[in-house]
């Protein structure tokens, strides 16, 4: 990769045959040489500041794909197992790096392009100085001009009030620059120390870094070494670990050396940011002498018109100088054209000015733009150190040694590639009414099978048809597995129904659907049970979820009904010519009112027991098929006034 003039790598080309899992399992195995280019992309070159992050815009979409996907969390990653650790740190690395790339251009003055940002700010500072003094100095030199001509006037003896008055207005004008001076130096002053005080505290946090590296190698060193000494004496235990002792101290060699090199950078920029901050161009002689220029123009330019003013003043003011004549006359004319030739006199020293001071500024920008490309240049600062190099070479042959002996089983060439991409996408949308067993199995397997192709999107957004995040992921060239809540009601379902179609003339390109959705007479279970029904987070997320609710714990109660005892408990209570009490009857008549969804019912009486209970208890007689009955009642098909009197018996 190479660098931009501005520090943002260049986008490398890289061929398919280079993303295959097994070329990627080859990278992670040799985990000095990942961690050692990890930090290159992070810390970017040993010899300049962090640069802006570029990251390739597949790179960004195919994580974007992934926003929504519950599996792709830190959280879930640190539950799969062997591996858990190194899965959820790279994907808060890259999830980081993302966030990074995302919001730099927020911190852009602060970040800089190539050159730290702190050094662009003191050189505005410093622009900002020169000018200040710039202007002092043409003060200076007119004050200076303002006194030799009121010492002059005064050695001859003629009247000096006029340029004294000019020069107290001068010194004021001088005073005032002074004060702007000293108020720029101050927030200098300012601005270093607290740039200073960062970069000490940075210096202790590696300092420290290293030190606690350093005592974690040491403690490691000597667990194996006590563990081996055990080992020798027929320890079996110690024995054991030793491996894994000796893959501890490997860890942390390598951490130990991640904060030396990271306390090594700071050092260097902190060296670096030193001789910066003592850096000062000052004007050339060529700018002061025409500031001293134009100094002594203002200075007998306001001479000149004061002693005009004076001259006006004495005669009266200018409505009088039209009725002048003779040496009167002549001297105004004098007055009037020295007071011309002196602001003409001013106007091109000025001009002069300006154009020396801009082409110094315009070399400064020139020599700073050869600095930031300098700076902007990789150079040698991703080049492994000897010991690097040595342990690179260690660890390549350990694992060619390892891929060298997997390589003698056999495997066929067509499970090892990447799953061709599918012309046209799938878009699997899950009900939140399936159970949380089966649904993460169906979603495991399918991710599993067709390993690479499907990202799952779960989101409450639109019923779950969160359109902008499955676009995200149809984008990314993949499947999507939709989390979504197809409800159970008429009135959620044909929401559900409208935000799906919207979707499918929305997405590009346009997905198969294909919708797995729940049973009604899903149930339950125990408590501890997890198989089988909807977890309450998930019913939260519904809009039906109270009735879901319901429907699971009644099906739960009619599996309960189907073991033998229970039937052989109905029966026997069916035998009874009285109902145990008022209450089994009125259970019981409302369950027939349930069984017959044809007829119509009154509400519950009083003498319900004495009048009913005769009539009703014969369906205790055949338990299996009072129980299936109740089975197959669809509770969609209630008549409107039958649930009216249902109410009536649960509220009496």
């Amino acid at each position: 990769a190479s660098f931009s003039r501005i520090g943002i790598k260049h986008a490398r080309p890289v061929t398919a045959t280079l993303l295959t899992w097994e070329d990627a399992m080859r990278m992670l195995r040799r985990g000095s040489k990942l961690l050692r280019q990890l930090r290159g992309l992070a810390a970017g070159p040993a010899n300049a500041r962090p640069r802006l992050l570029y990251l390739p815009r597949e790179a960004l979409e195919l994580l974007a794909a992934y926003d929504d996907d519950p599996v792709m969390t830190p959280d879930a990653m640190r539950q799969i197992g062997a591996g858990s650790k190194a899965a959820s740190h790279l994907l808060q690395w890259a999830r980081s790096f993302q966030k990074v790339h995302d919001l730099q251009r927020y911190f852009l003055d602060d970040i800089g392009d190539v050159l730290p940002g702190w050094l662009q700010k003191q050189r505005g500072r410093q622009k900002l100085r020169r000018k200040v003094l710039l202007q002092l100095a043409v003060k200076e030199r007119a004050l200076n001009v303002a006194e030799d001509v009121s010492e002059r006037t005064k050695s001859k003896g003629e009247a000096y009030g006029l340029s004294s008055e000019v020069g107290e207005n001068l010194q004021v004008d001088r005073d005032k620059l002074q004060a702007e001076l000293k108020t720029l130096d101050v927030d200098e002053r300012r601005a270093r120390s607290l740039e200073e005080d960062e970069e000490k505290r940075v210096a202790e946090s590696e300092a420290y870094a290293v030190g606690h590296a350093e005592r974690d190698l040491e403690v490691s060193r000597q667990d194996y070494a006590e563990a081996k000494e055990r080992a020798a004496r027929g320890g079996k235990a110690e024995e054991l670990q030793l491996p894994k002792l000796l893959t501890a101290i490997a860890e942390n060699e390598v951490m130990l050396r991640e904060m030396r090199t990271r306390q090594t950078l700071a050092m260097v920029r902190a060296e670096k940011n030193l001789r910066k901050r003592r850096e000062w161009f000052d004007h050339p002689h060529e700018v002061r002498f025409k500031a001293a220029a134009l100094g002594e123009a203002e200075a007998l330019e306001e001479i000149a018109v004061a002693e005009r003013a004076a001259f006006v003043a004495k005669k009266g003011g200018e409505h009088y100088l039209k009725g002048l004549r003779g040496q009167e006359k002549g001297e105004l004319v004098f007055l009037d054209k020295r007071l011309v030739a002196a602001k003409e006199r001013t106007v091109e020293c000025r001009e002069e000015l300006d154009v020396v001071d801009r082409q110094f500024e315009a070399e400064l920008v020139r020599l700073f733009d050869e600095e930031r490309e300098r700076e902007s240049r990789p150079g040698e600062w991703n080049a492994p150190s000897q010991a690097e190099i040595e342990e690179d070479a260690r660890e390549d042959d350990l694992k060619a040694k390892e891929e060298a002996a997997r390589a003698r089983f056999f495997i066929p060439r067509t499970l090892l590639d990447v799953a061709p991409v599918r012309p046209r996408p799938l878009m699997v949308c899950v009900s939140r009414d399936v159970s949380e067993f089966a649904k993460n199995l169906i979603c495991d397997r399918l991710s599993a099978d067709l390993s690479g192709i499907f990202v799952r999107v779960n989101t409450t957004r639109n019923y779950g048809v969160d359109i902008p995040a499955i676009q995200k992921v149809l984008s990314a060239g993949q499947s999507a597995i939709v989390d979504v809540d197809m409800g159970l009601s008429a009135r959620t379902r044909a929401a559900f129904l409208r935000a799906a179609k919207m979707a499918r003339e929305a997405l590009v390109p346009s997905p198969y659907p294909v919708l797995l959705t729940g049973d009604i007479n899903n149930r339950i279970g125990e408590p501890a049970d997890p198989y089988l029904g909807v977890k309450e987070n998930e019913i939260k997320k519904m809009a039906d979820g109270p009735m879901k609710r319901h429907s699971q714990i009644a099906a739960e109660c009619i599996h309960r009904l189907r073991s033998v005892a229970q039937f052989e408990r109905l029966v026997a209570m069916g035998t009874a010519k009285h109902p145990p009490s008022r209450s089994h009857a009125v259970v019981l008549e409302a369950a027939v009112i349930l069984l017959t969804p044809t007829k119509r019912f009154q509400p519950p009486h009083k003498s319900v027991a004495t009048m009913s209970w005769a009539a009703i208890r014969v369906l205790l007689l055949e338990p299996a098929e009072l129980v299936e009955n109740m089975f197959d009642v669809d509770s969609f098909a209630v008549p409107r006034e039958n649930l009216d009197v249902l109410r009536m018996y649960i509220d009496g």
